[in-house]
């Protein structure tokens, strides 16, 4: 009799009629206020965040949701599911919540909060849709790194879980053409960082290739990326300080990740990849390919040393912050083209390789002036090329002979960072000093270490027994020289002689940085 009474009593609740709704959002802004605990944080006209829930009472889960404002909701501990309608969903809605709370007394709280949470959803989806004028697209295949195209209004948090849920080895949002961004939260992060999981994001014809390690950001932080393509006035400014007969292939992105926390944009604790495409683009004939990144700084484009797909007609590259980026075409080069580095000179191949590859230029058009010295500045800004280090965006001067105004100030800087340099004192670089031997060697055998391809060495003398003048190589630089030694990298000037202290030359330079390069 009891449970008869119950019944009616919730069937006279539920059949109450809601408060009619001046509009969608005036009625959900009234229902923030009167249940904020179960409303959450939610924008009502933008939809922003879409992660409602009643933890271990309801989980709701969007399988489809499209123009007519349909939507599937998964109710936890309930076999049953309701299709809601955005015209009819009070009425779908409350027989299968009189049904729940007729089976089980203990139901009648929990269900009145779950029809709060489900109804506040359908409004506020109801709400951005109406605003935007648009829709979002279906639901991702699992097990394969399925994708949607989910509204770039609103959170994605719905899809990520349901990849997650699906086993997804790869969390793939593609944002939907005319959307130049996308906004995730850090919630949303961490749980794909904490399932081991790559975020794959395309905006605007690029893609973003996120590993998990790089996903953890900063408690309450949000990673928002943005990428747009330079108009036609704004590509030609970029085009101004193009080298070797450069030419764009393609647009020229803009690429940002900054937010009113972070303005100049979060610089990322380990690398991402970001992927171009060339694909019906005008590549002119006999040229090289590559990935080309804006320093603002100086003005100049600094080659990314990227990956080029020719099936797909993609090229990738890692960084850790975001900038300018375009495809370039460079002229084919070779060392032949310098009259004072013939085919005879030991350092011809080498050369002719890293000139093909944009790591190193002539000092004109015509010499290489492989004799001539190479300072401490050029060297790392060499090495750091070599190895696709691309200067932070918040750089901090280390040394006060290192202006911000220098144009080697940011691959000097980044070199230190890196841990691939370091000055005569803590704040003493000497960027146009020279480098002599040992200490190119040195930077080498470090450069080896942020590779990870450093050699355990049990005696740091053995390999170095054979030059005669090992004792005028410095006790700082013993164990770097051993290093680069072993590896091969570089060579005594003859079989005895390693000169230590003798000043290495552009074509040195060149010819170890390869080595190291192909190691």
């Amino acid at each position: 009799m009891l449970k008869k009474i119950i019944t009616w009593c919730l069937l006279i609740l539920f059949a109450l009629p809601l408060p009619a709704m001046a509009s969608f959002v005036d009625d959900v802004k009234a229902f923030e206020a009167k249940y904020p605990e179960i409303y959450g944080s939610i924008d009502p006209a933008l939809a922003t965040k879409m992660e409602l829930y009643l933890e271990d009472v309801v989980v709701y889960v969007v399988n489809h949701y499209d123009a007519t404002n349909d939507m599937n909701v998964q109710i936890k501990n309930a076999v049953a599911s309701v299709l809601l309608t955005g015209e009819t969903y009070k009425n779908d809605l409350m027989p299968f919540l009189m049904e729940q709370a007729a089976e089980q007394d203990s139901y009648r709280t929990q269900l009145l909060e779950m029809q709060a949470i489900v109804r506040t959803e359908a409004l506020a989806r109801i709400a951005a849709q109406n605003s935007s004028g648009g829709s979002s697209g279906g639901s991702s295949g699992g097990g394969g790194g399925g994708a949607t195209t989910p509204d770039p209004t609103s959170l994605v948090a719905n899809e990520v879980k349901k990849q997650l849920a699906d086993g997804n080895e790869t969390i793939l949002i593609n944002i939907a053409a005319g959307t130049p961004s996308v906004t995730i939260s850090v919630a949303t992060l961490k749980s794909i960082a904490d399932a081991g999981k790559e975020l794959e994001i395309n905006i605007a014809g690029v893609t973003f290739r996120i590993p998990a390690q790089t996903l953890n950001l900063a408690a309450g932080s949000t990673l928002a990326i943005s990428a747009r393509a330079l108009d036609t006035t704004q590509t030609a400014a970029a085009a101004q300080n193009l080298n070797n007969g450069q030419s764009i292939v393609g647009l020229v992105y803009e690429l940002n990740n900054a937010t009113a926390a972070n303005p100049q944009g979060i610089e990322f604790q380990k690398p991402l990849t970001i992927v171009l495409s060339y694909a019906g683009a005008n590549v002119p004939a006999n040229s090289d390919l590559d990935v080309y990144s804006l320093n603002e700084n100086t003005g100049q484009w600094e080659a990314m040393h990227g990956t080029i797909d020719a099936t797909d007609q993609t090229i990738s590259f890692t960084t850790t912050h975001f900038s300018k980026y375009a495809i370039l075409a460079t002229p084919t080069l070779s060392a032949g083209n310098f009259i004072d580095l013939p085919a005879s000179h030991w350092a011809f191949a080498d050369v002719d390789q890293m000139v093909a590859m944009d790591l190193v230029k002539g000092v004109s058009a015509t010499e290489f002036a492989p004799e001539r010295n190479i300072t401490r500045a050029e060297f790392s800004a060499l090495l750091t090329r070599a190895l696709g280090i691309t200067p932070g965006i918040q750089l901090t001067g280390k040394f006060i002979d290192v202006p911000a105004s220098e144009w080697y100030f940011s691959t000097v800087t980044a070199a230190a960072e890196a841990g691939l340099v370091s000055g005569y004192t803590s704040d003493t670089f000497g960027p146009n000093d020279p480098i002599t031997r040992e200490q190119m060697a040195v930077m080498i055998s470090r450069a080896l270490g942020y590779q990870g391809k450093n050699p355990a060495l049990t005696d740091v003398n053995a390999g170095l027994q054979s030059f005669t003048d090992q004792p005028q190589i410095s006790s700082w630089a013993l164990q770097g020289v051993a290093a680069a030694v072993d590896q091969g990298i570089i060579k005594g000037r003859t079989t005895t002689l390693f000169a230590p202290l003798e000043q290495a030359t552009r074509a040195e330079a060149a010819v170890m940085i390869l080595r190291m390069y192909n190691l």
